[in-house]
């Protein structure tokens, strides 16, 4: 049976040279990729301007055929949702338990206030995965600066922090470099300009099956 090498072991001057080619090639497949999605986006509309739900083709001669397969994003208005009674959907007829389906959604900032014992009751309910780690390779945070930032926010009647991985939704942190940083319900961050006039956080209610009006 052929064994398999041996792993090899990092040295940090190999591992600072692989982390050199790594964010290359990150630069790199970002590029590809907007270029890559702009000229299908062109030649889909070219080949197939009237395009049917599902999949397409097109005979480009040499036995090969242009597939397009084409899909639509749907989501749903869940103001215009509630506000249906239950008497349209008796009149219509609709399959309503059918036709809307309402899944748990775990609210990770209630989450993240339970307790130990609490949360291992609720960890047994969960699918907890790592995900594919966030790299990246940015100028160096100002930790001054975003503590000085952080108090003259919280002056000022916002929500600073000075450390992001304290950060809960709602808060905003100041990098020290002048770019502020919003704490969204889902616990992603966005970039924003003034957070003054950033977008306030609303936590989903939960969903359940409807009830008649």
């Amino acid at each position: 049976m052929t064994q398999l090498p041996p792993q090899q072991k990092l040295t940090p001057e190999v591992a600072y040279t692989q982390l050199q080619v790594w964010y290359g090639k990150k630069q790199e497949l970002a590029t590809l990729k907007t270029s890559e999605v702009l000229l299908r986006k062109d030649m889909a509309v070219f080949y197939f301007p009237t395009p049917s739900i599902g999949t397409n083709r097109l005979d480009i001669g040499g036995g090969f055929d242009l597939k397009l397969v084409h899909k639509q994003n749907i989501s749903v208005d869940e103001a215009a949702v509630d506000n249906v009674t239950a008497a349209q959907i008796k009149k219509l007829k609709l399959p309503w338990e059918d036709l809307f389906v309402y899944k748990p959604l775990l609210v990770k900032a209630t989450y993240d206030d339970l307790t130990s014992e609490q949360k291992k009751f609720v960890d047994a309910l969960l699918d907890i995965k790592d995900a594919t780690p966030d790299l990246d390779i940015v100028p160096r945070a100002n930790v001054e600066g975003a503590k000085v930032h952080a108090e003259a926010a919280k002056a000022e009647g916002i929500t600073g922090v000075d450390d992001p991985d304290n950060a809960k939704p709602g808060d905003f942190y100041e990098d020290g470099d002048g770019q502020w940083w919003h704490v969204l319900d889902n616990g992603e961050w966005e970039q924003v300009d003034d957070p003054n006039v950033a977008p306030a956080v609303v936590e989903k209610p939960k969903r359940g099956r409807r009830k008649s009006k």
